[in-house]
């Protein structure tokens, strides 16, 4: 009966040849916990990567709805100098009128108050949805001064001059 002969026993030394990896089926161990805490890492990259694009979302909607609360204060002051009887109103602004994901909703309240007026704008954007921005601004606006037409203007009507 031959012999088989030995195996060559590797130099114990750091590396595939030191004495942890001469057992079978350590290195596989080893390349799976590698795995696991990769995938881990990855886990955790990609969950940090999505809460920062749905906080950036919700950071341009919080800038758009104040935009929206500016401009509606804006138009108001405008139309309370062409129409100083307006009380105010609400209004859907379409997506498609605004850069933004949805349509916004804006309420403007005017209360007079002698020579001025209170105003207060409140807008919801995106209107309708559970998770909606809500901004709510007051200013006071002096209300414009209209001349009363019942005395004449003289300084319209020219002088007769006497040669």
């Amino acid at each position: 009966m031959t012999r088989l002969p030995a195996r060559p026993r590797l130099p114990a030394r750091c590396g595939w040849g030191s004495t942890i990896f001469q057992r079978r089926g350590v290195a596989l161990v080893a390349v799976l916990a590698a795995m696991t805490v990769m995938l881990l890492v990855l886990g955790a990259m990609l969950r940090f990567g999505l809460l920062g694009r749905r906080h950036l979302l919700r950071e341009l909607d919080v800038h758009q709805a104040e935009s929206l609360v500016e401009a509606a204060a804006e138009r108001a002051v405008v139309r309370l100098g062409v129409e100083p009887a307006w009380r105010g109103g609400s209004e859907q602004v379409g997506s498609e009128a605004i850069v933004g994901r949805g349509d916004a909703e804006v309420r403007v309240v005017v209360e007079p108050a002698g020579d001025s007026c209170s105003l207060r704008v409140v807008v919801d954007y995106p209107a309708g949805l559970p998770n909606s921005i809500r901004r709510e601004r007051s200013f006071t606006v002096a209300l414009p001064v209209i001349p009363s037409r019942s005395t004449p203007d003289l300084s319209i009507v020219p002088q007769e001059t006497s040669p």
